[in-house]
């Protein structure tokens, strides 16, 4: 943490300094960004709830559901998840914003989905097979959005910005685990872990389908101004 706080300090800072002096920088979305703050951001969430959910619950759902009581297939089960996550995100690096944001979104649908088959037909092989396809969706989908967020937003509100995008995320790792926690007390372990999953799957397909939408309508709208560039230059040759 000191080696990073130090380099951060000699980032060269993008924008002019308004202030010499340390301040709370408040967190704010414009509203011109509140679109894509919106679907990116449910996406985060969606994620960062299956990756709580791995890290906090996995051991009670395999040993109470999956019967399985092993230490180190629990703890390869959810290192598994974040490897895949870290993996997938290095690797979509080159691949354009959108289209691996659409991507993540997806494989993470498929990958919740396998997940409530497992928990359905209490197979450890669909289980293993879900936290690969989930980590995968998730490190997507995260930094996808991140990445759509940080092009979409000026320079100088870049911060408060992505500094919104990441509570949405810390929070959405934290109380849906808490919530799943009262919920398995009050009705039982099985259907609390279901009730996750089927929120996190709606949640990944809301953000999918207003990413295509989205970006069809960009895609409309370059054709039109792309329309009327070349209407103009007939007109004016």
């Amino acid at each position: 943490l000191a080696a990073a706080g130090i380099g951060t300090w000699f980032i060269t800072e993008p924008v002019a300094a308004r202030s010499r002096g340390l301040s709370i920088q408040p967190l704010a979305v414009p509203d011109g960004l509140r679109g894509v703050f919106v679907r990116t951001s449910i996406a985060a969430a969606a994620g960062f709830a299956v990756l709580g959910s791995f890290s906090a619950v996995a051991p009670a759902f395999l040993s109470e559901i999956l019967d399985v009581h092993s230490h180190a297939v629990v703890g390869g089960l959810v290192a598994a998840v974040f490897v895949c996550s870290a993996v997938s995100q290095l690797a979509g690096r080159t691949v354009a914003t959108e289209r691996a944001l659409i991507a993540g979104c997806a494989i993470l649908v498929v990958g919740v989905i396998v997940l409530i088959g497992a928990l359905a037909l209490k197979s450890i092989w669909m289980m293993a097979a879900g936290a690969l396809v989930v980590g995968v969706g998730q490190g997507l989908s995260f930094s996808k959005g991140l990445a759509a967020l940080v092009e979409a937003a000026p320079t100088d509100k870049r911060a408060e910005v992505t500094s919104a995008y990441f509570v949405v995320a810390y929070l959405a790792i934290s109380f849906p685990v808490v919530g799943q926690g009262f919920a398995a007390n009050e009705w039982g372990l099985y259907p609390a872990g279901m009730t996750l999953n089927i929120v996190v799957a709606v949640l990944a397909v809301l953000s999918l389908v207003a990413t295509i939408v989205a970006g069809r309508r960009d895609g409309v709208g370059r054709g039109a101004a792309g329309l009327d560039a070349r209407s103009g230059g007939a007109d004016a040759g």
